[in-house]
């Protein structure tokens, strides 16, 4: 007789699928079918995706997962939020024991330890809060669930576990994102863009993107994203890895028929001299690839950094370099004939004659 077992299992572990027992030397012994384990893992992966509810608004690029006692965690740029089942009959003040103290938390619902030890970044313990919420948005209906906001102490860090203590996080920055979360990051990174450039020793770089692999026809082309800016402990490279994933997305929304759809792993972002357009446009400067800090490396902080969106009016072409695939100019350095937009009519085919 076939032994039924159902099982939910944690990221890693290996489901075995139960087939009849079978005596050897006097002990069971229980075989894996073979080639089902990989399968198996699969399934149970997403199963377990399936009970994480949707991320907070405005918290779509940020990192969430799941908790014991059927618990889980998400968060947006400035919370971090852990919500747990309450049981039938629970009560909040006899049941819930928590503690938020010196950068650690201790949290136990009905007897089961949730959340026990130093939080893997600091947290604002003055401003957080924990409730009941009768009908969590995103959770299950009909659950009421212990809800702990946990306000961040440095905004927009992503967490990769509620604990931790630290874990050498601190190189992971998310600004930026989707929808609301990408429109006020850009109004406050263009803000902080613009206080930096009056300071003397601002490092300024201007950015460019094309796709991983782009279409045969335009495998050289280069487009022109923005500008990136960092006080005087920060350069080009660093501004632009806090910045990756609102600069990315920007991509997106500038460039629909380009960057639409590409997952961020699939845009290559190069980077070139501050104002350095027109020696771009001219052939005199290579480009270079960007690279995401190595994990050791402390990103700058929000108000480090600052990011002024290329913009494009009705019908304007946008502004692209080519480049081969180490981002060097494809031909020789020559003089442009720049002229201001307003002459540009000069320069093109009148329109054919019906």
């Amino acid at each position: 007789m076939a032994v039924q077992l159902a099982a939910l299992l944690l990221p890693g572990a290996i489901l075995c699928t139960f087939l009849p027992v079978m005596k050897v030397c006097g002990a069971p012994h229980i075989r894996c079918a073979a080639g089902r384990p990989a399968l198996l893992r699969a399934r149970a992966a997403a199963r377990m995706e399936e009970r994480i509810p949707p991320s907070l608004p405005e918290g779509e690029k940020f990192r969430k997962g799941l908790l014991s006692g059927g618990g889980f965690w998400r968060q947006t740029a400035r919370l971090l939020q852990i919500a747990v089942p309450m049981p039938e009959g629970a009560s909040f003040k006899r049941d819930v024991q928590i503690e938020l103290r010196n950068g650690e938390i201790s949290l136990r619902v009905a007897g089961a330890s949730i959340a026990q030890g130093p939080l893997q970044h600091s947290v604002r313990a003055e401003l957080s809060e924990w409730y009941v919420e009768e009908e969590l948005a995103g959770a299950p209906a009909g659950t009421r669930y212990f809800v702990v906001d946990l306000v961040k102490a440095s905004p927009h860090v992503d967490w990769s576990s509620p604990l931790g203590g630290g874990g050498g996080e601190e190189a992971r920055l998310v600004i930026g994102g989707v929808g609301e979360a990408q429109k006020k990051a850009t109004a406050q990174q263009l803000a902080t863009y613009q206080a930096l450039r009056k300071l003397p020793a601002t490092s300024l770089a201007d950015v460019y993107a094309r796709p991983i692999s782009p279409p045969a026809e335009n495998a050289t082309l280069c487009y022109f994203i923005g500008k990136v800016a960092g006080d005087h402990f920060v350069d080009g490279a660093a501004a632009l890895s806090a910045q990756e994933v609102l600069v990315k997305q920007h991509a997106r929304l500038l460039l629909p028929y380009v960057f639409d759809g590409l997952e961020d792993e699939a845009i290559d972002l190069w980077l070139a001299p501050g104002n350095s357009e027109v020696r771009v446009a001219q052939n005199e400067i290579t480009l270079s690839r960007w690279a995401l800090l190595p994990k050791p490396a402390k990103l700058p902080g929000v108000a480090m950094c600052g990011f002024e969106p290329e913009t494009h009016a009705p019908g304007e072409v946008p502004f692209v370099a080519r480049r081969d695939a180490s981002g060097a100019p494809l031909t020789g350095p020559f003089q442009a004939n720049i002229q201001p937009p307003g002459r540009l009519s000069e320069f093109l085919d009148p329109p054919p004659t019906v």
